[in-house]
């Protein structure tokens, strides 16, 4: 489940993208800016109800579809975009978000590939088999200080490389 500031920082990542959708659809950037800041409260509201970060992007254009909507109602204003259209926009950005999705996890497997052998295997223990550092130290006869460290260092490891990985992707 995701943290408050794991939602907020993915939704501020997100604005842009977002207020473009409620954009679309109210074509006035006042109204678009408070549906986005609504959908923000609302989604700081609910922390708990967040399984990935996927899941959030895709709740989050929901309700600001639902917000537009309901405000197009409310104002008794005309739009020119039909359900369908609408629809296929969402589609649109879904299919962008498994895509990054998707090359992140590729980026993580290679990076990965890159990692020691130990290393590897304490990550493959740690996260395949859900073992607490503490039994790995035990199974690797390592000190459980030493496992954490492995951990601490192959994260940052990981981090630095995927982010190149997709800084050299988009250049």
């Amino acid at each position: 489940m995701l943290k408050k500031n794991e939602i907020l920082k993915t939704l501020m990542e997100e604005k842009q993208k977002l207020f473009a959708f409620a954009w679309t659809l109210l074509r006035d950037p006042h109204s678009s800016d408070d549906v986005f800041q609504e959908m923000v409260i609302k989604a700081l509201n609910s922390e708990s109800h967040f399984k990935s970060l996927l899941h959030l992007k895709n709740w989050s254009r929901t309700v600001i579809r639902n917000q537009c909507l309901d405000l197009i109602k409310q104002n008794k204003k005309q739009t020119f975009l039909t359900e369908e259209i609408i629809d296929k926009i969402e589609h649109d950005f879904q299919e962008r978000d498994l895509a990054q999705e998707n090359h992140s996890l590729i980026y993580l497997k290679d990076c990965i590939s890159h990692l020691t052998e130990q290393t590897q295997e304490i990550l493959k223990l740690r996260y395949s088999s859900n073992i607490q550092a503490n039994e790995m130290a035990d199974i690797l006869n390592k000190k459980t200080d030493a496992i954490y460290k492995v951990l601490q260092r192959a994260h940052q490891s990981l981090k630095v490389c995927i982010q190149n990985k997709g800084i050299a992707q988009n250049t």
